[in-house]
């Protein structure tokens, strides 16, 4: 008799790892933003711009390295990202 539990989960693909990624620093650039907005009115030097530029930027490292074949990128992708679906 077979039994049901037997079969490994696969591990995610790199395109729900990447929108995940792209989902948290979202989240981090919206807060900013927000900050930015209530303090100042929406009005002087928009400081989240720093923000949205290391956080593209940290995106494009991460998910480039893994999706070109780097396997320590892509293991801490699927262990910061890939927990619960």
């Amino acid at each position: 008799m077979s039994q049901l539990n037997d079969s490994k989960q696969r591990p995610p693909g790199l395109g729900p790892l990447a929108a995940r990624k792209a989902g948290h620093s979202a989240l981090i650039v919206i807060a900013c933003i927000a900050i930015w907005a209530i303090s100042t009115g929406a009005s002087g030097y928009f400081w989240p711009g720093w923000v949205i530029l290391v956080a593209t930027l940290s995106f494009l490292a991460q998910v480039g390295k893994a999706a070109f074949g780097d396997g320590d990128a892509r293991k801490k992708l699927e262990n910061r990202y890939g927990g619960s679906r």
